[in-house]
């Protein structure tokens, strides 16, 4: 019938009521035990949730690792709100503009003025079943957050922070390698013609130097030629030629001090060669 006891007439008052609060306080332990199995179902169905949820946040963080472009880096963050079931639009500032991405592929216009507008707002501000997080580079707009679920609407937004800086961080890692690129290929470019400017001073120089040598001596042999047709003694000759020949050997000495250098000047574009081939 359903009784969770009896008791035969006649009865004892007594006995009666130690009866009715035995069975009393083993309703009141039944209900709290209930309620604590309720939490406990609860508290586990929302760590696996958790853990879940912690997965493919992991995986789109992991994903970001192997992105080398902006359309890439928008792709990552498209799929990664979409493993937790949202939809949305992302937004990225690259150096050459604007890159807008959703899920339907490219932007509308609407959407693109909204994430606009949403961007001037604080960092995270969420309006009933919208959701938009900026950093620096990349901003999200989500459109289909879960109202209904108040844990997991704020599980998702913790989410979708980290996804999104996470996002911003490799956006400016590209960015700062780009212009890395950049710079080195100008210092390539810079090292490449000053390589070819000292190449072709070494080679002028040591044609000069050339020159001067066979200068020198040519001019040493008409002089020589040009006294034998003036009327001077030998002595005056003799004298003549000396100082000739000191001039001589002295520019000779000046150029052969400048070997030196030269030489190392020849080293300095050898070096300079081997870094820009």
């Amino acid at each position: 019938a359903g009784g969770a006891d009896f008791i035969a007439k006649p009865f004892n008052l007594k006995e009666l009521k130690a009866k009715v609060d035995y069975l009393l306080s083993i309703g009141s332990r039944t209900s709290q035990i209930r309620e604590m199995a309720d939490f406990a179902s609860k508290t586990a169905m929302t760590a696996m949730s958790s853990m879940s949820e912690l997965g493919s946040l992991l995986e789109a963080l992991k994903n970001f690792n192997s992105r080398e472009d902006f359309q890439g880096i928008a792709v990552n963050v498209i799929a990664g709100i979409g493993a937790f079931g949202l939809q949305g639009v992302v937004q990225i500032m690259t150096p050459q503009g604007k890159l807008l991405l959703s899920d339907r592929g490219a932007a509308t216009p609407l959407e693109a003025s909204v994430i606009d507008h949403m961007i001037t707002m604080e960092r995270i501000a969420h309006f009933k079943t919208r959701l938009s997080i900026h950093y620096d580079r990349v901003a999200l707009l989500v459109s289909n957050m879960p109202t209904y679920d108040e844990d997991l609407c704020g599980r998702l937004r913790d989410h979708l922070a980290i996804l999104i800086e996470a996002a911003d961080v490799r956006v400016r890692s590209v960015v700062s390698a780009m212009e890395s690129n950049l710079r080195g290929q100008a210092i390539e470019k810079t090292m490449r013609q000053i390589s070819d400017t000292l190449r072709d001073i070494d080679i002028n120089q040591r044609k000069n130097l050339v020159n001067v040598r066979t200068a020198v001596e040519e001019m040493i042999s008409r002089v020589d030629k040009t006294l034998l047709e003036v009327a001077l003694t030998e002595a005056e000759e003799a004298h003549m030629m000396k100082i000739v020949r000191e001039g001589a050997e002295k520019v000779i000495r000046t150029h052969a001090e400048e070997t030196d250098v030269q030489n190392r000047l020849s080293e300095i574009v050898a070096e300079l060669g081997k870094l820009v081939n």
